[in-house]
């Protein structure tokens, strides 16, 4: 069995893959998917939270997330699909070794990687996801990148604070490759993703808007998922992010409990219907 933190060999900072074992028998294997220029680190609150509720998980390192900045210009959609892949496969592969079912946890665009995962391969199936923060619907202000599509290797700095973010910057790429996840789940009209399904937003989310995302939810008819407002307030962040939903750091304590116990539930419910 892996240990915790033991890593699969990635180049640049080093950074990598992970396991995060569950405690006790294990109810369920997770892929973690990071967000877009997102330290994948800072996914260990959403791993530890699942393996106190019983579930294993498998946390992903997109390309160019480990420091490689050459990696991050050349990211295309099919990289973010290809490490996700890599990441779905170890999953299920442990998911049949132990008899239980593959759940999704994903991040911003991890979130959206997720699904459109679901697209690309039809022998994916996740039982259940738990979404914080999903790119599905961002900002109008985010699509100015598109005005950079003729130079994908071109970086903008990124305006996350330094724990958080992967790199000083990110490519115009990176940000196409999310745009193009989110065209084709919309030109799929979302198909595969009616499952049982949480999603945590902060309606101040500066990044994603979460009126959006309510419509959306609405109009592609996933009524299977179940929309959680959150909020950071009494946090040091409270005054200047509130997309960063990841941790109790970053949300209070109280919050993050309620977040688990809302978990909780949905996996309850979804296992038994595994089972």
């Amino acid at each position: 069995m892996a240990h915790p933190d033991r890593s699969n060999a990635t180049p640049g900072n080093g950074v990598a893959d992970r396991w995060f074992p569950a405690k006790g028998e294990a109810r369920a294997v997770a892929l973690v998917l990071h967000g877009l220029n997102f330290k994948p680190a800072r996914m260990k609150s959403i791993c530890r939270c699942l393996a106190e509720l019983g579930v294993e998980s498998r946390l992903v390192v997109f390309t160019g997330h480990d420091g490689d900045l050459a990696a991050l210009r050349a990211a295309r959609r099919e990289s973010f699909l290809a490490d996700a892949a890599r990441g779905y496969d170890d999953a299920s592969r442990r998911a049949v070794e132990r008899g239980v079912p593959v759940l999704l946890a994903g991040f911003s665009l991890g979130a959206v990687v997720g699904n459109d995962l679901l697209l690309a391969r039809d022998d994916v199936r996740f039982a259940a996801m738990v979404l914080f923060a999903p790119a599905f619907t961002p900002r109008a202000y985010t699509h100015a990148v598109r005005l950079l599509s003729p130079a994908p290797r071109l970086l903008i700095r990124s305006a996350s604070p330094a724990p958080f973010r992967a790199n000083d910057a990110t490519s115009v790429s990176a940000y196409r490759a999310l745009f193009d996840s989110i065209a084709a789940l919309r030109a799929q009209g979302y198909a595969r993703s009616n499952l049982p399904c949480v999603v945590f937003i902060d309606p101040r989310d500066e990044l994603v808007s979460a009126r959006a995302l309510r419509r959306l939810v609405s109009d592609r008819q996933l009524d299977q998922w179940t929309l959680v407002e959150v909020s950071n307030a009494g946090t040091t962040l409270e005054r200047t992010l509130h997309h960063l939903i990841v941790g109790p750091e970053e949300v209070g304590a109280a919050e993050w409990s309620r977040i688990k116990a809302t978990v909780e539930l949905l996996l309850d419910k979804a296992l038994s219907r595994a089972t």
